[in-house]
């Protein structure tokens, strides 16, 4: 009885995990790493350089929370400075150094394009051909929005990984956010530049 619990409990848990994973929105990275740096950040400060607040607070949020799960201290700009003011270097300067961060993830909306394919809807097989050729052609229209990710190194002042992700058919701010960050800590972990 026990190992039919055990064995249902595992179906279910693998079976949510699909169906969680499933519901995020494609993100393709491609990333670059400073060679010559060998050491790995243990608190960061998250930036996200966005004016809509909705995705600035998605993307902070998001990519903090991810930070956390692996056990890197982090920390939003949004509970630090105040979001309707523009940012400036002397204020992530000043955060920085008296938040004792030794990274800082910036995060860059770059644009979304818009993708309309028009599909036709003629039918493979002969049997749903005969007599009836073709149906009405329909649009699909996918977006993807494009974002610039670059973390520094705080004692060496300058970046030591640098990222772009294409996100395609997020349907809000937190699907995006979430797409995004799993790629940015994934690589990150690859890497090696965050503990694990």
């Amino acid at each position: 009885m026990k190992k039919k619990k055990v064995l249902i409990s595992l179906i279910l848990i693998a079976f949510f995990s699909t169906l969680m994973y499933s519901c995020t929105a494609p993100t393709n990275l491609t990333s670059w790493k400073d060679a010559t740096f060998n050491k790995k950040l243990s608190k960061i400060l998250v930036v996200a350089l966005i004016k809509d607040l909705e995705f600035r607070k998605a993307y902070e949020n998001q990519l903090v929370y991810a930070f956390k799960i692996e056990g890197v201290t982090a920390a939003t700009s949004l509970t630090l400075l105040p979001y309707n003011e523009p940012i400036t270097k002397s204020d992530l300067d000043k955060l920085v150094t008296d938040g004792k961060y030794d990274g800082l993830m910036i995060l860059k909306y770059q644009g979304t394009k818009t993708t309309d394919v028009v599909r036709s809807s003629y039918y493979d097989y002969y049997s749903d051909w005969y007599g009836y050729q073709r149906g009405p052609a329909y649009i699909e229209r996918h977006q993807t929005v494009k974002m610039e990710n670059i973390l520094f190194s705080v004692e060496q002042k300058k970046a030591v990984w640098a990222g772009q992700t294409k996100t395609r058919n997020a349907w809000n701010a937190d699907e995006l956010a979430k797409s995004v960050s799993d790629e940015i800590i994934l690589s990150l972990k690859e890497e090696k530049l965050i503990k694990q």
